[in-house]
């Protein structure tokens, strides 16, 4: 690979270069020059960048392989030669990681509080004495039913994925898209199971451009009981990202006596959908 000098400079490739080496972390190209003249770097590189084939930028492409970038540029004066010379080393490197389509998946598993106003069924609840029944509320003080704050898993998810360019287009479908639940399966998330809550688009220094999706997880519980005070048991199935709550009401039980007994239970159930739907499939991820 020839290198222009724009003085009267002698610049020679050393027979012993290119060298290659290849390791785990990709392939290596070597480039060793000879410039006779200048002793020092830093006037050899300031010269060089303005030649009309000059030093290259720093994480360009080899012009005959295109996958290995320009990764060190490195000038050493050799101060035990007769002249006045410097020895350039240009490196070019394979870097495995930036190739467009690579994926990145992460995930973080934990737990969040958050306040329940009831239980999922008859099943979590026992009143004693049974006559003071509650229905599924939980902590209830007079009309209200004031729950309890209670650990629920939460889980969150991290994609980062490079491409070649992301246009204003690509940029507007994931303003649009946030935050919105998954309509179909995403992967192994069933719909309702996945929240996209947003992105974030880096320019790459090779010039590609590395976009890491942000979602938040959580698994679908299926239908649930609930013990209504005038229609009795009712199933209800919010997905995970909806937003549920109850709504007490007065009610009186049979005692053990035979007599009517005040006691409070959930006169309502109400769900509501928070979050638009989305086709995940127009994020263009592979997979983990």
């Amino acid at each position: 690979m020839s290198l222009t000098n724009p003085n009267t400079w002698t610049t020679t490739q050393l027979p012993t270069s290119p060298r290659w080496s290849r390791s785990e972390t990709g392939s290596v190209l070597t480039y060793e020059y000879l410039i006779a003249g200048p002793n020092n770097p830093k006037y050899v590189l300031s010269t060089l960048g303005y030649a009309s084939t000059p030093v290259p930028a720093h994480l360009s492409s080899h012009p005959d392989f295109p996958t290995l970038w320009c990764t060190n540029v490195e000038v050493t004066p050799l101060a035990n030669l007769a002249n006045p010379h410097c020895l350039m080393t240009l490196t070019y490197a394979q870097m495995l990681g930036w190739t467009e389509g690579l994926e990145n998946w992460q995930w973080d598993v934990g737990t969040q509080q958050t306040r329940i106003t009831s239980v999922n069924g008859p099943a979590y609840v026992t009143h004693i004495p049974a006559a003071d029944d509650y229905g599924l509320a939980i902590n209830v003080k007079g009309d209200d039913a004031e729950g309890v704050d209670v650990f629920r898993g939460s889980d969150s998810m991290r994609v980062q994925k490079l491409w070649n360019s992301v246009t204003a287009a690509g940029r507007r479908i994931l303003f649009d898209m946030t935050p919105s639940m998954n309509l179909y399966y995403f992967f192994e998330y069933a719909p309702g199971e996945c929240l996209f809550i947003g992105a974030q688009i880096e320019k790459q220094p090779s010039g590609m451009t590395m976009i890491t999706y942000n979602f938040l997880t959580a698994p679908d519980l299926g239908a649930q009981w609930v013990e209504l005070i005038d229609y009795g048991p009712a199933s209800i199935a919010p997905y995970p990202f909806d937003y549920a709550w109850f709504v007490p009401g007065k009610t009186t039980v049979t005692g053990w006596d035979g007599a009517e007994i005040p006691s409070t239970g959930i006169r309502s159930a109400h769900i509501c959908e928070v979050y638009n739907w989305a086709d995940f499939g127009v994020l263009l991820l592979q997979g983990p």
